[in-house]
């Protein structure tokens, strides 16, 4: 399995335009989601998760994390 969003995309072989096609956002939010920047909403998640034929826990775990302090 994958360890993130990034190497889940580019073990596909998939472009970020294509993602990004594939659950309808900008190109560059999809860039955003693999840096870190931003992060996807539930809706999204679930787009993301039915695009990639993943569970939700399984996508959570590609995100990127965040210090919480």
């Amino acid at each position: 399995m994958p360890s993130s969003l990034r190497e889940l995309r580019e073990s596909r072989g998939l472009s970020f335009a294509q993602v990004a096609v594939g659950v309808d956002v900008a190109e560059v939010t999809v860039r955003n989601w693999e840096s870190g920047f931003r992060h996807p909403g539930l809706r999204m998640l679930r787009k993301l998760s039915a695009f990639y034929g993943l569970r939700l826990d399984q996508m959570d775990d590609l995100l990127p994390k965040t210090d919480a302090s």
